[in-house]
């Protein structure tokens, strides 16, 4: 037999190997089948951008001034792609973009004359998956299989109900993935094949899930090529130790289990062999679920000296453990914070300390590693005032450090497979489905599509609209952050003493190396330079990176009266103008003024952390100045 692996586009990890399509194949390695892996998600990103892009941005719409959405794909808009002489698809011309991929994909898949097409769905690819796997089945008689974290059983119904697939494989796959190979060759009957979905005879049947797997290292290892990669990854757990609320893992997986450690660096010691690898993230839910194995992974995996980076739960970590993390290779750690008020996160179900967690943050950044504060804004039950108490707690943290943290925000979300979606009533949560009647033609899946959940109610803070404008000002935050934590060596500072020699430099080495990585240039412009003359060789310089298609930002806002017309343009990439963050009398500060501009609808809650943007001018010449006059200088140093 042979089989087809498929990931198709949108999946963020980009040109990373696929784990879990890495797992399907060495399965079907164990079996003696032949099998490939095509990523069509790699591919895309790497031969059309663009469409990629707007696949990826047709993803987002989960956020609204007016109601709360549910965290699930838009089965309206799947319909639309698979019927659209029946619904009219929101933009006709993106998904003629996309059906010619569509047919590319499907050509390149009949070349190779596969008995089997595995599909790995993901929340963002259902439809793209929807479109090819629909292909596959009118014009083939190929059996296709979809499996992944989207495969739950009322989806298994939606997704055969239309046709797209064979089978659904449900929950943790390994097992039920070979059983099911395995009757397709008739060794085993179908019954027997347990966590999957499928037509029998007239009525789609559930079977129910098997066990699961407590020995992880007795999963066959994922094959992942003998390319050479970048970077690796790597899965040495599943499951989390915890049951947060809004956590959707948590019943995907049911409880936590470790591969033994060894086997994590066999593996390890394989990729740096096969694939000279030396950077591997951990795709875990958590790699310090076990505070032995996390010590005994750091003994045995110094000696290798590569770098390694995962998600940790921001609890159990003492100095000395930190310290270990660090010599081990580990160069940034992700921690699930969510929020700094205790009764927020004691209703999350988080089991978390303030305190704690405050304590290993400012530690990690004393032992000099990187570290990321995965912050959840919008919580039910998150007032304005505590929204705002959790900024200042943020604040205080990288004031105390005298350093940034990155910050990776998300707005609160409800997940499927999540305790407060499985027991919404119990949240005072009101969860509604689709309301309108499909045309005749698909009355078939009329039943699933108004069951299907997109939507949801609370009587509780905050409201839609705050949620909205908190989600803008967190995603100038996540900009910010990432600047002043990786590129802050790379900024080129140029002020009234090196102004001449920098500018002439930076031109030199464009026209000499040409493609170069983002450039940061923070400009502290006075008195004597504010004139035209400075404009125009900074002006030349813009116009050369743009030539040049290199990316660059301005750190800091330029006066437009060096500029003219040419000031809006400029500091349209002048990062300045666009984030909140300021450091003032050597403290990291919010700007009133920007935060202003994200809260038009809603309040805003004082805070020491708060700067009131007092105008500073920076030369007598601003005095008479009539772009000062007018109101159009943004020139301003907080």
């Amino acid at each position: 037999m042979k089989a087809l692996i498929y990931l198709c586009p949108p999946y963020q990890v980009g040109t990373v190997p696929s784990l879990g399509l890495g797992y399907l194949k060495a399965v079907l390695n164990k079996l003696n089948h032949e099998s490939k892996v095509f990523d069509a998600n790699k591919q895309l990103l790497e031969t059309n951008k663009q469409l990629f892009e707007k696949l990826n941005e047709g993803e987002k719409r989960f956020l609204s001034k007016e109601k709360f959405l549910v965290y699930t794909y838009n089965l309206k808009k799947v319909l639309s792609y698979l019927y659209p002489a029946f619904i009219e698809p929101d933009d006709l011309e993106l998904l003629k973009e996309i059906s010619a991929d569509v047919r590319k994909r499907f050509d390149e898949l009949m070349i190779e004359k596969p008995d089997v097409v595995c599909f790995s769905l993901i929340m963002s690819n259902v439809p793209y998956t929807a479109l090819l796997a629909k292909k596959i089945k009118e014009k083939t008689n190929i059996k296709v299989i979809f499996g992944g974290p989207v495969c739950n059983y009322d989806n298994a119904r939606i997704f055969l109900k239309l046709g797209l697939c064979d089978y659904v494989v449900t929950g943790e796959g390994e097992i039920s993935f070979e059983k099911l190979i395995n009757s397709l060759e008739g060794k085993i009957p179908i019954n027997e094949v347990t966590n999957i979905s499928y037509w029998n005879k007239k009525d789609i049947e559930n079977k129910p899930e098997t066990k699961l797997i407590s020995k992880l290292q007795n999963i066959p290892l994922a094959d992942l090529g003998q390319n050479v990669e970048d970077i690796m990854p790597i899965m040495a757990s599943r499951g989390c130790t915890k049951k947060c609320n809004f956590c959707a893992e948590t019943n995907q997986w049911k409880y936590y289990r470790t591969r033994n450690v060894d086997s994590v660096i066999a593996e390890m010691e394989k990729r740096i062999k096969e694939n000279k690898t030396t950077f591997f993230f951990f795709c875990d839910s958590l790699i310090n679920g076990s505070k032995e194995w996390l010590e005994e992974f750091c003994d045995k995996v110094t000696p290798l000296k590569i770098i390694w980076n995962g998600s940790f739960r921001c609890e159990n970590l003492s100095f000395e453990l930190l310290q270990k993390l660090k010599d081990s290779g580990c160069d940034d750690l992700e921690f699930g914070v969510e929020n700094f008020n205790q009764e927020i996160l004691d209703s999350m179900n988080k089991g978390t300390n303030k305190e704690e967690m405050m304590q290993i943050l400012k530690d990690t950044h004393k032992i000099g590693m990187g570290s990321t504060m995965n912050i959840m804004f919008g919580y039910p039950g998150e007032t304005q005032e505590l929204f705002f108490k959790n900024l200042d707690y943020v604040f205080e943290l990288m004031n105390e450090v005298k350093g940034f943290f990155l910050i990776n925000s998300q707005f609160f979300r409800i997940f499927p497979g999540s305790k407060m979606m499985k027991d919404s009533k119990e949240f005072k949560i009101k969860l509604l489905g689709n309301n309108d009647t499909l045309p005749p033609q698909l009355a078939f899946i009329q039943k699933e599509y108004n069951d299907f959940f997109v939507e949801w109610k609370g009587s509780f803070n905050p409201t839609p609209i705050e949620l909205f404008e908190r989600t803008a000002l967190m995603e100038d935050l996540l900009q910010i952050t990432k600047i002043k934590r990786y590129f802050k060596k790379q900024e080129h500072k140029i002020d009234n003493y090196n102004f001449e020699e920098k500018i002439t430099q930076l031109i030199k080495n464009v026209k000499q190396e040409g493609n170069q990585e983002e450039l940061f240039l923070e400009f502290d412009l006075k008195e004597e330079l504010l004139v035209e003359r400075t404009g125009q060789k900074i002006h030349e310089l813009i116009n050369l990176l743009e030539e040049k298609n290199i990316p660059f930002s301005i750190t800091k806002t330029l006066p437009p009266c060096i500029f003219g017309e040419e000031q809006k343009r400029i500091n349209a990439k002048c990062q300045q103008c666009i984030n909140p963050i300021i450091e003032v009398d050597e403290k990291i500060k919010l700007c009133t003024r920007k935060i202003k501009e994200k809260f038009q609808e809603t309040k805003i809650i004082d805070s020491k952390y708060f700067d009131k943007n007092k105008i500073k001018i920076k030369s007598e010449a601003c005095n008479f100045c009539t772009y000062r006059k007018k109101g159009e200088c943004e020139y301003i140093y907080c």
